[in-house]
């Protein structure tokens, strides 16, 4: 029994009389441990430095580190939040008087002409079904990312809307391609309303192109929006101006452009009809028209 207590005193001695210096180092390498055991990144710095017992120590550590569950990835077992796309149309740009719509009328149109729609993304299931998870206007040029678990629906799409092969308005000019400099050249185009049939999960859609605007190019420079495509004046003269008639101040040949654009409706089976989001710019053929300049000559009556 006496020589348990004086190994025990003697152990206590050795302890005590250890450098004040060697016991700081001992804390800072149990310190530098604790910070850098759990990120393995610095494990080999730290097996460099403090040698192989340490390192198989920092190892036991990191390998309990991994067993702990990471609560953070997501849980196969429960289904993925869905969501559902609509395509918000009612307000187009040139129409906000027509519709009582509250929009900026100094907003941008897209690149084609056409008026940006509004894509609304909202959550579908869970507890914040039918709330938007976010809306932005879009155009036909713009890469727009949605979320990949959207709830199919049978619905026509912007971009399918465009795909249909619908046909550009036809350019009439009175006369028919001639103007005189300074005259009032008489234009109008044709107003097709066309159909179309598709079947979207065996189920049989009608989809309707309506036109809504006309875009003008003169080709000397003037360009014109207007909202409807204008009619055929009869014992029209180039001196009487019309709503959809143009004059020229230079004589040479122009060409006339039109882009005619459409917005669409759809219906599933005999269902009602359902507004399309988005528009569709279609261009029509184009027509050249000759200008040419009267002169006045004086004659003299023999």
């Amino acid at each position: 029994m006496m020589q348990i207590k004086s190994m025990a005193v003697l152990a206590t001695v050795l302890i005590s009389a250890m450098p004040v210096q060697q016991v700081h180092e001992r804390a800072l390498i149990d310190l530098r441990m604790e910070e850098t055991c759990p990120d393995s990144v610095y494990e080999v710095d730290f097996t460099k430095t403090f040698g192989e017992s340490i390192r198989k120590e920092c190892r036991t550590k990191l390998k309990q580190l991994t067993d702990i569950p990471n609560f953070y990835e997501e849980n196969e077992s429960e289904p993925k939040q869905q969501f559902t796309l609509d395509y918000d149309n009612s307000c187009p740009i040139g129409l906000e008087t027509t519709n009582g719509c509250d929009r900026n009328p100094d907003a941008r149109l897209c690149t084609d002409g056409t008026s940006p729609y509004l894509l609304v993304i909202r959550y579908s299931g869970g507890d914040s079904d039918g709330q938007i998870f976010t809306s932005r206007l879009v155009c036909p040029e713009d890469n727009v990312e949605v979320p990949e678990n959207v709830v199919r629906e049978i619905k026509i799409t912007p971009e399918h809307f465009r795909r249909f092969p619908i046909l550009g308005s036809t350019i009439h000019s009175d006369p028919k391609q001639f103007s005189l400099r300074n005259g009032h050249s008489h234009m109008w185009a044709t107003e097709n309303e066309q159909t179309f049939t598709d079947q979207i999960d065996n189920t049989p859609v009608t989809i309707k192109a309506i036109p809504v605007q006309w875009n003008w190019d003169y080709g000397d420079g003037s360009v014109r929006i207007l909202d409807f495509p204008g009619r055929l004046v009869p014992g029209h003269t180039l001196h009487d101006e019309t709503p959809t008639s143009h004059s020229y101040v230079q004589t040479g040949t122009f060409t006339v452009t039109l882009t005619t654009i459409y917005r669409g409706e759809f219906r599933v089976g005999n269902g009602p009809w359902q507004p399309i989001g988005g528009q569709a710019a279609v261009p029509s053929s184009p027509i050249e028209v000759d200008v040419w300049r009267t002169k006045k000559e004086l004659i003299a009556n023999e």
